[in-house]
């Protein structure tokens, strides 16, 4: 089975602690978690890793999470886009999936499962 990588852009932000829970329950799950601390950085590791799931803070410093997905949706429409923010942004249509912070890591986790299952069935 193929391991799904994760991008988590969610630095700089108050709950902080979210990305360390994610980072240690995706570690067990068969997930590959890939960070980097800002858009421009998240830009460049994506065009390295070609990962399955960008998971994007919105407030980000040198690049914010919008410019970042406009960028990597020209590069791959197809791509799955998972925005946390403080404000919803569902809807906007460069993310899948999105998340209101402060947000239990729970939903995220249950989030990935689905689209892991999604895949292993496709």
């Amino acid at each position: 089975m193929k391991n799904m990588y994760i991008h988590c852009f969610l630095i700089h932000v108050l709950h902080d602690n979210i990305r360390e829970y994610v980072k240690l329950v995706l570690d067990n799950k068969n997930f590959e978690l890939i960070i980097a601390d800002d858009g421009q950085e998240g830009l460049h590791m994506y065009n390295q890793h070609s990962p399955d799931i960008v998971i994007t803070d919105i407030n980000m410093p040198i690049m914010d999470g919008i410019e970042m997905s406009k960028l990597i949706k020209e590069k791959s429409t197809n791509q799955i886009i998972i925005a946390c923010s403080s404000e919803d942004m569902s809807s906007y249509p460069l993310f899948d999936k999105s998340f209101v912070k402060p947000l239990p890591p729970s939903e995220i986790i249950e989030y990935l499962n689905h689209f892991h299952l999604q895949r292993m069935c496709s």
